[in-house]
């Protein structure tokens, strides 16, 4: 087993990694930008439907 120390640190480097998390998870994309992102494609690989572009 690890010291108190070594404890102190792994819960810091874990407060750290959520944060980083929570950041990347509130990234906004506009609509031209999502178009052609990659995640989109890969959804749409895993059978999601396409989404509706237009602006109705």
């Amino acid at each position: 087993m690890g010291d108190q120390t070594s404890r102190e640190n792994q819960l810091e480097v874990k407060k750290w990694q959520v944060r980083e998390a929570e950041r990347q998870r509130n990234v906004k994309l506009s609509a031209a930008d999502w178009i052609e992102h990659p995640d989109r494609y890969l959804l749409e690989l895993a059978g999601r439907p396409q989404y509706n572009t237009s602006a109705s």
